[in-house]
């Protein structure tokens, strides 16, 4: 993984630990599987890429 790739994913992550969950059950699931494994654990995830679209990521 390139250092570039390492800082994006850090933001993301650092992004999910300020943000709060919402009464949209797929945007928390995605925040939750986040900052329980990891952005790259759960890359792919349908609930993870709602949660990165709802935050233009």
């Amino acid at each position: 993984m390139c250092i570039m790739q390492g800082k994006i994913i850090k933001q993301i992550e650092e992004l999910a630990k300020s943000d709060i969950t919402t009464k949209d059950h797929l945007y928390n699931n995605g925040l939750q599987l986040i900052l329980k494994y990891g952005f790259l654990s759960v890359y792919g995830h349908p609930d993870v890429q709602y949660w990165c679209m709802c935050n233009n990521i």
